[in-house]
């Protein structure tokens, strides 16, 4: 029989132990990710672990999201693209889903978010509109070039062969970062998530978390913040400036991040979510990565359809356009108080 517990201090080790060995574990399933987002938002987290005859068999983050928008739910995990429940067998998959439902029932929230990066087994709504990349990291530096399909392989030689264009690893300089993100998610009339957001990653992940930079006679025109987890790194956040597609500027960035992995010893390069046919999602098979849709499920209790909170809901158009059109400092102080309210 399989148990399911809230975690508490003594069973945070095992947690850790668990995350670690499990091959379909993802950075958002660590502590460090609760630590993260909790301090930053200050959203509940309600974090579930499976027992059976004294061995994990399962875990479950998720954080309370309550949202003048949309209602209150239970997301495994905001602001992150992957999470739900992290299992040894469909046992303890069913039994904490089960938990979960008995976690919102009692807060009287009557959605519950899992954002699964393989298909679970358990028979709940799913959304497959959306997709990650992987691929293997090259045994050798040169590979990594090489692999790169012909016509971006030629950018990337062309905009190495520029004398003022430099990379580097070393930067922790968020505030910069912060600078290229914000403008681009305010022009695709996004949300421009909280400087204190990146500034308490870096704190709470360590050597887990790189910042890449590509710079143009000194001044910064892509970055990208990456996560290394397990063997694969991923890059995860990122900002370009206008001058930086003149400059292939992100296709160098993105070369030189596989470099890096290259050089650490890691085995595969996660590109990332991105919603199928959009320009993010070309872009990324056109450098030589392959789409593997992602199964996001729902569990409804009382609900009778599937929130749309993502940016191809129609309702949503005016906002996106309206934000579009805000000056950056309205922008950044607007996002921020917005990204907390929602699941995103």
């Amino acid at each position: 029989m399989t148990s399911v517990w809230t975690l508490d201090r003594e069973l945070s080790e095992r947690w850790d132990a668990y995350v670690r060995s499990h091959a379909d574990s993802s950075i958002f399933h660590t502590l460090e990710w609760r630590r993260t987002i909790a301090e930053t938002f200050g959203h509940e987290a309600v974090y579930l672990i499976a027992e059976r005859r004294g061995d994990v068999v399962g875990v479950l983050p998720m954080f309370v999201v309550r949202s003048p928008f949309f209602g209150p739910s239970l997301c495994s995990t905001p602001f992150a693209v992957y999470g739900g429940i992290l299992a040894s067998d469909l046992e303890a998959s069913e039994a904490l889903a089960r938990a979960a439902r008995q976690e919102a029932s009692v807060r009287n929230i009557r959605k519950i978010e899992l954002r699964h990066m393989k298909p679970s087994g358990l028979d709940f709504p799913t959304v497959d509109s959306y997709a990650t990349f992987f691929a293997p990291v090259p045994d050798t530096v040169p590979g990594c070039l090489e692999r790169i399909p012909r016509k971006a392989r030629a950018e990337v030689r062309k905009a190495l062969a520029k004398p003022g264009l430099s990379v580097d690893f070393d930067s922790k300089d968020v505030a910069d970062f912060h600078r290229l993100f914000a403008e681009n998610k305010r022009d695709l009339g996004s949300l421009v998530f909280p400087e204190a957001l990146f500034w308490r990653t870096f704190e709470v992940m360590g050597d887990k978390c790189l910042m890449t930079r590509v710079r143009w006679e000194g001044e910064t025109v892509a970055s990208v913040v990456s996560f290394v987890w397990n063997g694969v790194i991923m890059p995860y956040w990122s900002g370009a400036s206008e001058r930086a597609e003149k400059l292939s500027a992100n296709n160098v960035l993105y070369h030189a991040v596989m470099e890096e992995a290259c050089r650490r010893g890691l085995r595969s390069f996660d590109f990332g979510r991105s919603r199928k046919d959009t320009g993010a999602f070309r872009f990324k098979h056109n450098q030589g990565f392959e789409p593997t849709t992602l199964h996001y499920q729902w569990i409804l209790l009382g609900e009778s359809t599937i929130p749309r909170i993502s940016p191809d809901n129609p309702r949503l158009r005016w906002v996106r356009e309206a934000f579009r059109n805000l000056p950056m400092p309205i922008a950044r102080k607007l996002g921020a108080f917005v990204s907390s309210r929602i699941p995103v």
